[in-house]
């Protein structure tokens, strides 16, 4: 299964001005198209616009809410190509070093200074 990246960017809010292009609807149309074409350049697929709720300002004077377009894109992770599935990994542990071994003892560490044990009376 392909693993994705995803990317999202604010859509425009002004249409840009383009030579032989007419009226607010074409020119906005055309400043779509070229951040679309651009993205697919860049190996990104589009897959949506959506609206979302911001708040901006702070406590003292108050917050406000805006609506924001973006736009998604995905694109094919270059990490899922290089890299195999979880399932494929096989982990061999490590020998054990020689030297001292570490056996399970019954005894309890001393508790530390500023441990709250420490500083109770058993009284």
């Amino acid at each position: 299964m392909p693993q994705f990246e995803y990317k999202v960017v604010p859509a425009p809010k002004r249409a840009n001005k383009a030579r032989g292009i007419r009226g607010q609807d074409a020119r906005f149309s055309q400043t779509l198209e070229e951040i679309l074409n651009d993205m697919a350049t860049d190996g990104w697929e589009y897959i949506r616009a959506d609206s979302m709720t911001v708040e901006s300002g702070g406590m003292l004077r108050g917050s406000k809410s805006q609506q924001k377009t973006m736009l998604i894109f995905r694109r094919t992770s270059p990490l899922a190509e290089s890299q195999p599935l979880v399932s494929e990994v096989h982990y061999t542990a490590p020998e054990p070093e020689a030297g001292p071994s570490l056996r399970a003892t019954s005894e309890r560490p001393e508790p530390r200074m500023n441990s709250p044990r420490a500083s109770r009376d058993d009284g």
